[in-house]
This record gives structure tokens, sequence and C-alpha cells, in this order.
């Protein structure tokens, strides 16, 4: 009897040592994994390029506004009505263009099924809608967050015209769903996402 319980306890540790490195084989395959998707989302990135005013006006529709005093715009007739929705995901809420909802939507779904959602929030001025000049500067053309189209991550971490970098893998979603990292511009801008393609 003492044999067989003995035979049983070093059966469990095989079985408990096999487990344990099933676990950390498929830990490394999602490593790898996670890994070749960033790769190869900067190397598509090279693919992936904003598009002029003209080209966004004809997509999401053109409309009148007004000046304000601190370089915001009020927009006229019936465009924000017609154009901009609430868009809510878990925890994540944002005005955006309803055309961009879906995109906008299977980015922050996949960023919590990936367990990345402590990586966005809009604290301190992020969102999507926000109807403005570039840079809150009236000598400047119009923010295409006035289209509800660009969307603004973490800005206090990521202030315009800094080096740092979102965590890869949020670029590498944002990406996928059609939106092009901010931090690749020419002056760098890591807080920004803004949309490039349709990809649903």
């Amino acid at each position: 009897m003492e044999k067989l319980i003995q035979e049983e306890k070093k059966m469990r540790s095989v079985l408990e040592n096999i487990r344990h490195r099933f676990q950390e084989i498929r830990d490394q395959h999602n490593m790898l994994t996670e890994d070749i998707e960033i790769i190869y989302s900067q190397l598509e990135k090279k693919k992936f390029r904003t598009l002029p005013l003209i080209k966004i006006e004809q997509i999401f529709g053109k409309f009148e506004y007004t000046e304000k005093s601190n370089g915001g715009i009020n927009i006229l007739n019936n465009w924000q009505n017609d154009n901009i929705i609430i868009l809510k995901v878990n925890d994540l809420t944002v005005w955006c263009h309803k055309l961009i909802a879906p995109q906008l939507a299977g980015a922050f779904s996949e960023i919590y099924a990936r367990g990345l959602q402590g990586e966005v929030n809009f604290e301190g001025g992020g969102g999507c809608f926000v109807p403005r000049h570039k840079c809150w500067d009236p000598k400047r053309g119009l923010s295409f967050h006035s289209w509800g189209i660009t969307l603004d991550i973490r800005p206090r971490e990521f202030p315009y015209g800094s080096s740092a970098r979102q965590n890869p893998y949020v670029v590498s979603i944002f990406r996928k769903w059609g939106f092009f990292y901010g931090g690749d511009f020419r002056t760098p801008d890591p807080m920004h996402y803004e949309w490039c393609r349709f990809v649903i």
C-alpha cells in the first residue's frame, strides 16, 4: 500500500512538472506571437498614409462653423447630430464619427481581450470628437478631431512633441483596426491615433 502511495506521489509530481513546462511553452508561444505582430505592424506602418482634408470631407462630410475665442469652433447646422455618436465599450466611452465607430469598437474590444485596458484612458484632455483648430491655434487648419476620427490617449504622459511611445501592443492593435499612430509623425504626437483606412 505504501509503495502505491509513493508511486502515486511520483506520478503527480511528473504530471505537475509537465503542466508547468506546457505553461512555459504556451507563454513563450504567446510572447513570440505578439512580438511577430509588433514586427509586422512596424513593417505595415510604411503602407499607412494619413489623408488630406479634401478626402476627409469627401468621406465624412463638410460642415460650416464659427470661431470660438480659444481656438475651438462651433459646428453649424445638423452635421454633428447626423454624424457624431457616443461609443461605449466596457469602461471606455468616446464621442466619435459613426463611420469609424465599428473599427474603434473593435480596437477597444481587442485591448480588453488582451488585458491592456490599463494602457488606455482619456484623462487630461484626451478623447475623440473635439471641434477645434490644430493645437487650438486659430491660425492653423482644423484638427481632424473636429470630424471625430482621431483619438488622443493619455495626453499627460504622451504630450505633443515627446519622443515617448505608447505600449507597442496597443499601437499594433490600433494599426490593425485602421489607425495611423501619431508617434510616427515627423513631429511626434504619441498620444494620437488617426483613422486612415476602412478595414470593415
